[in-house]
């Protein structure tokens, strides 16, 4: 495996103009973690439902994490004596199934030293609470900062990612568990992509006229994502995180202390994961570096691959996929969210999200031109 130092353009890259500046800061740049308050009514809601089901201390204080939050809603109580712990609604989580399911993956993640948060149990011994529909837990209070993207840090995400591969890869999968076939980003198809381009060639709202001014675009990888398609569904399956990206680690002096959001671990390819995973850290450590991408990226990419390699060496005939993995993640988010944006939910999609989700599916592009299996 190697990575091309000297790059060069790739034959894509002129044609998308207007928006799309490659590796520039988005919003999961943003490595500060920040606490807002709370409404009174939420508050009292939350220390209620909090006091009745568990005995952790007194609780004093109630902040709520100041992200954009679609899996969960995350609050920082703060306890009488001082200490936190970390109280968490699902939002997309709501069946029972979900939620035991998330607790099995924590349960032998933590058993095998991966940095996990812990989940604390209720006074009656429970993992979770249902509460009008939703289900909530608590957690051990890891503190810290999100993934900001030096060279240091880029190395340590890189060999825990590879140790959560092996360890993973370690858990036993039945045939007989729905949980690991329900990806909650499904696989677009060909109609589907059709449906929408139809849809935005006449309306003026500002998504369709984005996903109409940069159709070429998702085009040129939905043909390159359908021509590895059979080669794609050989590839070596085992449990995945799914969702690996800076805002999903908690990081202090330096060294991870916690990943997060395991809500969506699935059976698929390593190298997918891998290759998201390569993709989100290492464009934040050029918007950390604040020099060209050009430059940068290959830097970057060659410290991922290497300090992952040194804990769980990929097979270099799958690496091949890596871009063409990174592409078609990107487009199923593009593909969900774009749908149910056209079915009346717009919750997920606005022009601003939209044109994040199409920059990273044009860097794709560059991350193929320097990254050579």
């Amino acid at each position: 495996m190697s990575v091309n130092q000297s790059g060069g353009q790739s034959a894509v890259e002129p044609e998308w103009e207007s928006e799309l500046v490659p590796f520039t800061p988005n919003s999961h740049s943003k490595f500060k973690i920040e606490w807002n308050s709370v409404n009174n009514q939420e508050s009292d809601k939350l220390l209620e439902i909090f006091g009745r089901y568990y005995d952790c201390g007194q609780a004093a204080s109630i902040e709520h994490v100041g992200e954009w939050e679609k899996m969960s809603n995350n609050y920082k109580v703060k306890l009488a004596d001082g200490n936190y712990v970390l109280l968490r609604r699902h939002i997309q989580l709501r069946e029972q199934v979900q939620i035991n399911f998330l607790n099995s993956i924590l349960s032998h993640l933590s058993a095998k030293g991966v940095k996990v948060p812990v989940v604390i149990s209720t006074k009656y011994g429970q993992n979770e609470i249902l509460v009008d529909s939703n289900h909530y837990q608590v957690f051990s209070f890891i503190a810290g900062d999100h993934f900001r993207g030096d060279e240091i840090e880029l190395k340590d995400v890189a060999v825990n990612i590879a140790s959560l591969h092996k360890i993973l890869a370690e858990m036993p999968v039945s045939h007989d568990e729905e949980m690991w076939k329900q990806p909650l980003l499904p696989a677009w198809n060909r109609e589907g992509w059709k449906n929408i381009f139809e849809k935005v060639n006449f309306l003026e709202d500002d998504v369709s006229k984005t996903c109409h001014h940069y159709r070429e675009l998702i085009e040129f990888w939905l043909a390159k994502v359908e021509c590895g398609h059979k080669d794609i569904s050989s590839l070596s399956l085992q449990p995945i995180h799914a969702d690996l990206h800076p805002q999903n680690t908690i990081f202090s002096n330096r060294k991870l202390v916690a990943m997060l959001d395991f809500e969506s671990v699935r059976v698929d390819s390593v190298i997918r994961d891998f290759g998201n995973a390569m993709h989100r850290f290492v464009r934040q450590y050029v918007v950390n570096s604040s020099g060209s991408w050009r430059t940068t990226l290959p830097v970057g990419l060659k410290i991922f691959f290497d300090a992952y390699s040194t804990i769980n060496p990929l097979d270099k005939r799958e690496c091949k996929f890596v871009s063409v993995l990174i592409a078609d993640e990107l487009l199923r988010k593009l593909f969900k969210d774009i749908t149910l944006y056209f079915q009346g939910y717009q919750g997920n999609i606005d022009k601003r999200e939209l044109i994040k989700k199409l920059n990273l599916l044009n860097e794709v592009s560059l991350i193929q031109t320097y990254f050579n299996p």
